[in-house]
Order: C-alpha cells, then sequence, then structure tokens
C-alpha cells in the first residue's frame, strides 16, 4: 500500500516525496520540510496523530481522536478504495512505473505515486492539466497551470 493512499494533509500544491528514516518510519517532505511522519502504527502530522488499524477486509482503518476518519479496502485493480462514512473520496490503481495513479470519488485522476532513489516513493498532483489539455492550443494556457494540494 502506498504512503500516499492514507496521507491526510494539505500542505500545498505540488510534489511530495516520502523518506524512511533508519527507525523504522517514513518522513513525509514537501517543498523539502518534514510535513508529516509515518509510523508502523499511523501518522503524526500538524492537525495531530492518526492510528493505522488493518482491517479485515484487507484494508486499513484510520482513526484520529478514536473516531474512525476512513476506512479502506482493497480495489480490483489491485490497489485500493478509501470511504469516508460510505461515501468513495479516493480510489488508486496500480501502475506501470511500480507506484499507483490516484484517482478522486468520481473517478478523476488526482496524480500519481512512483519509487525514489530513497527507498520511499514520490507523489505528484496533477492538478488542472486535464482541464488544459481540453484547449485546441494547451501550450497557449500553459501559465495557468497549477498543482492541487493532495487532500482525501
Amino acid at each position: 500500500m502506498s504512503i500516499f493512499e492514507c496521507f491526510d494533509a494539505s500542505y500545498g500544491a505540488g510534489f511530495y516525496e516520502s523518506i524512511p528514516d533508519g527507525i523504522g518510519g517514513t518522513n513525509i517532505l514537501h517543498d523539502g520540510l518534514v510535513a508529516a511522519h509515518a509510523g508502523a502504527d499511523g501518522l503524526l502530522d500538524s492537525l495531530g496523530e492518526s492510528l493505522a488499524v488493518p482491517n479485515v477486509e484487507g484494508g486499513t482503518d484510520i482513526f484520529k481522536d478514536g473516531k474512525l476518519i476512513s476506512h479502506s479496502l482493497p480495489n480490483i485493480f489491485g490497489g485500493t478504495d478509501t470511504y469516508q462514512g460510505t461515501e468513495l473520496v479516493s480510489s488508486t490503481i496500480e501502475n506501470v512505473m511500480g507506484g499507483v495513479d490516484i484517482f478522486d470519488g468520481d473517478m478523476a485522476m488526482q496524480g500519481f505515486t512512483a519509487p525514489n532513489v530513497f527507498g520511499g516513493e514520490d507523489f505528484l498532483s496533477l492538478g488542472n492539466a486535464v482541464e488544459l489539455m481540453s484547449f485546441d492550443d494547451p501550450l497557449a494556457h500553459s501559465a495557468e497551470f497549477c498543482l492541487d494540494p493532495l487532500e482525501f
């Protein structure tokens, strides 16, 4: 499972990377700064600590302050579907780079992950690229390109 399948934060647009910290956890960096730390049992970020617990369906339940905030389970594409309550909020599908493609609940692509040289993975948000590519001349609108924050 990709660390970015359960990472819930909005530190800003763009590029995130995960780097193992050498003591069993993983640091998530955004713009060169540690934005969160993931351990074997959850995630610590500026919003507090989340507890990740494997569920009986083969996915992960995420708890914050003792309350279930998301529930994931494997999908038929080899990735995971993540729900908040009964609403599908994200789906992932394995990609050819060894990572996953991340989609929102409406199956609009949010971005993708790929392994990095540190033994972690990188996440790149696609932002409004799909919208810009719908123009007759996408290059004329390239200055309007922006990357969305990673939010689930």
